[in-house]
């Protein structure tokens, strides 16, 4: 069948090949990859979408809309960083599945705000979301995603 949301798919992956180990052994360590996913998920990504509209494909948001979403991503951003290390990875020196939702969805919270606000978010509260992507980017599985992505870009853009 059909999964559409990265959180269930990955779930799925996880009880479908235990043995490739997605989340870590550790309870407390799987548990902390997920609080991460989940966070930069709903409280930074899916907050940023909200001006995707403007940002990305020539529409307009509301003052009231930016109001917002300037309000919650400043305060969730700061949560963010008491839960992300950053050395180099979001859990520290291993990279984790958490990684994979932190490659995708920072520098989209970034650049949206750049973009909006004139300031990025992100780089502005200390999180160097560049340098990060940039460590996960050396990972042959992240030039693919940024291969593939770049060539649907090229694709669709026609």
């Amino acid at each position: 069948g059909d999964l559409c949301e990265s959180q269930a798919i990955i779930e799925y992956l996880h009880a479908r090949f235990p043995e490739k180990g997605i989340f870590s052994a550790d309870p407390w360590e799987a548990a902390k990859e997920r609080e991460l996913i989940t966070f930069v998920d709903l409280h930074l990504e899916l907050v940023a979408r909200d001006l995707y509209k403007e940002a990305f494909f020539g529409g307009t948001v509301t003052d009231a809309t930016k109001g917002r979403v300037e309000k919650l991503l400043t305060r969730h951003i700061a949560g963010f960083k008491r839960l992300a290390k950053f050395e180099p990875f979001l859990r520290g020196d291993r990279f984790s599945v958490a990684d994979i939702a932190g490659f995708v969805s920072l520098p989209l919270v970034g650049m949206t705000t750049q973009i909006i606000y004139g300031r990025d978010f992100l780089l502005d509260a200390g999180v160097d979301w560049k340098r990060y992507v940039k460590a996960v980017g050396e990972r042959p599985a992240a030039q693919r995603v940024t291969a593939d992505r770049k060539a649907y870009i090229a694709a669709t853009a026609k």
